[in-house]
């Protein structure tokens, strides 16, 4: 009886382990209960056990080169915490990238402005974009841009503060009256960019002219017709349309069913911000909940926070600390959350070393890796992300030695928790 009670023991306690590493939300929902009292356990053990570094995590061995800032702390330890100089480098940064958003959108309605407001999600497959723009400022039909480029109108807004976005091409989207110009001051060829068979087309062209490949586009002022889209705005460039080219850099019809295709600036849906048409003198607010972190009893790499559902904690949610973009929120509990170390979503800024805000839409490997196209970074240059209410914040830096693997992947060092400091939850 003994044996068999033994190996019902040892087969409880594998179904219990196993069930843990399963990952489910309600199988850790349930283990954050303890949270509130395992965190004083934690507290008190912290200082009577050496604490040592978790392999893998990244450690800032040299300066910041180039840079005219100081060197980052280290302590005895070899842990990085930012200085005051690299996070005032983010929020100037974030600065920058913010003014250039905002572009020098003209002609919109009276006591109507350019509002910066945040990407919290995006769809490429339904051409959608969701936002969180200030309650009550945005209508339905209210333009969205990015540093003066149409890239779609606002056609849902929900009390809660979200307004869904459809982009240019979407087929709901009416037609854009728009115009070109061969050269500045000449004359104006007006057409209406329309989505067909899944692209952007230019037509009802006011002439038989066509415009030449990569001219382009630009929206049209037809508020005599009731219609008060901003003029000037950019909407795209022509692609090659397989048309006659004629002297003058222009073309004609080759058939009488071909249209010029637009294709787009930039990809919509790598932006984390925006500017959306609406009520003028209105700033986005998000509410903010500040907490303490914890080291998780979970895998490295995650920490326990003492806020939760009951503070308005969700999934998602991104956590800071002094400047310092720490992660996000990947299981909200009822009193406590886990913060998983990773990259914010969408765009993010890098600082050249001649002092250039560039910004890049990576596409995260891991917590400490990423990924961005061609684009090679050099060593020291600053990595920042950014928040509309909370401004620029620092997510890391190209460490003096890195390596670039088969697949474009290459390190970021990120500065480490100081679990004696607050952190901030904040929506995205």
């Amino acid at each position: 009886m003994k044996n068999g009670g033994g190996r019902g023991w040892h087969v409880l306690v594998l179904a219990l382990c196993l069930t843990s590493l399963s990952g489910l939300g309600p199988v850790r929902t349930a283990e954050q209960l303890p949270a509130g009292a395992a965190r004083w356990f934690e507290v008190i053990l912290s200082g009577l056990i050496p604490a040592t570094d978790g392999p893998g995590e990244p450690v800032l061995a040299a300066g910041l080169g180039a840079w005219p800032l100081s060197s980052p702390a280290v302590d005895d330890e070899n842990i990085w915490f930012a200085s005051d100089e690299e996070r005032a480098l983010a929020r100037r940064a974030w600065d920058l990238y913010e003014e250039a958003v905002r572009g020098e959108v003209g002609g919109l309605r009276d006591g109507r402005a350019g509002l910066l407001v945040s990407v919290v999600a995006s769809d490429p497959a339904g051409r959608r974009l969701s936002l969180h723009v200030p309650v009550g400022a945005v209508e339905r039909g209210a333009p969205v841009m990015h540093r003066d480029v149409l890239i779609g109108f606002v056609d849902t807004v929900e009390e809660s503060g979200r307004a869904g976005v459809r982009l240019l091409g979407h087929p709901s989207v009416g037609a854009v009256a728009g115009e070109w110009q061969a050269a500045p001051g000449g004359r104006s060829h007006h057409f209406l960019a329309r989505a067909r068979d899944g692209r952007l087309v230019m037509e009802h062209a006011s002439s038989t002219v066509r415009p030449p490949a990569e001219q382009l586009l630009r929206t049209r002022d037809v508020s005599f017709l009731g219609v008060d889209l901003p003029p000037g705005l950019l909407i795209g460039r022509v692609v090659g349309n397989g048309a006659e080219e004629v002297p003058g850099g222009g073309s004609v019809f080759s058939r009488g069913d071909l249209k010029p295709v637009i294709a787009p600036l930039f990809d919509p849906h790598g932006l984390g911000a925006v500017v959306v048409e609406g009520q003028a003198g209105v700033r986005l607010t998000t509410a903010t909940r500040v907490g303490r972190l914890s080291r998780s009893m979970s895998a490295e790499g995650r920490w326990r926070v003492d806020l939760g559902r009951a503070d308005g904690v969700t999934a998602g949610q991104w956590v800071v600390q002094d400047g310092v973009f720490v992660g996000l929120i990947e299981t909200a509990g009822g009193s406590s959350s886990i913060v998983r170390r990773a990259q914010p979503p969408g765009g993010l800024l890098v600082v050249e070393a001649d002092g250039q805000v560039v910004p890049f839409h990576p596409s995260p490997l891991s917590a400490d890796r990423m990924q961005a196209g061609n684009w090679r970074p050099e060593p020291g240059l600053i990595v920042c992300a950014g928040h509309p209410t909370l401004g620029g914040l620092l997510l890391g830096e190209v460490p003096a030695v890195f390596s670039v693997t088969v697949d474009g992947g290459w390190d970021l060092v990120r500065p480490d928790v100081d679990p004696e400091r607050p952190v901030t939850v904040v929506d995205p």
